[in-house]
């Protein structure tokens, strides 16, 4: 019925698209922004380190979005709370326990410039339902309704902050980054690192 209606309004219907190589499916295109909602890489069962194949998906996926991408672009990607890693998200976990979606993002050139909550009850009245199961076979539709969902909207860095950013809702994160002097894009949650050092003082040589 979806598809019914989008080729009813002529829109162009592709399948068996790999968000790993976008650029396969439509070289000549420069797309406007670019939707991956709820990402998840095929699993493989009895394996550790799952996690790191969802990293490896968010990070091919940046890669070949950025590709295709029109200068003043945006790709969002839609996340189960707490997956994204980013200090914005609904649910903190350790960094070590997440996607590191800004870090993926990053290694494309593009910066994280909206952390925002799904609006779980809206999409709801529009016929949304969670469904699913997890690579063990559970079902993930009661996480999803419990713990919300996440959009990120990542845009390539040196682009201009989105003009629907650019308010003063107080509920736009990035509005505390935007300034009327500058457009620039500029991340929501900049990336920290600490980084230990150790010296060894040596006593001054006798005279």
């Amino acid at each position: 019925a979806a598809a019914r209606t989008l080729q009813a309004a002529s829109a162009s219907l592709v399948y068996g698209v790999d968000a790993r190589s976008l650029a396969d499916h439509c070289p000549a295109a420069q797309w406007e922004r670019i939707v991956f909602n709820l990402p998840q890489a095929p699993p493989l069962p009895q394996k550790r380190n799952q996690i790191q194949r969802h990293r490896a998906l968010i990070r091919d996926f940046c890669a070949s979005a950025g590709a295709v991408l029109a200068p003043a672009g945006e790709v969002w990607i839609t996340l189960l709370a707490g997956q994204g890693g980013s200090a914005l998200d609904l649910e903190q976990r350790a960094w070590g326990n997440t996607w590191q979606l800004q870090l993926e993002a990053a290694r494309a050139n593009l910066l994280l410039v909206s952390v925002d909550a799904a609006p779980m009850e809206e999409l709801a009245r529009l016929g949304y339902t969670p469904t699913g199961r997890g690579y063990t076979g559970r079902h993930i539709a009661k996480g999803r309704r419990s713990r919300g969902l996440v959009t990120h909207v990542l845009v390539p860095e040196g682009a201009d902050m989105p003009k629907w950013l650019r308010t003063d809702d107080a509920t736009r994160c990035a509005t505390q980054f935007a300034s009327a002097a500058s457009t620039a894009a500029r991340a929501v949650a900049p990336l920290a690192w600490t980084v230990d050092l150790s010296l060894r003082l040596e006593p001054p040589p006798p005279p």
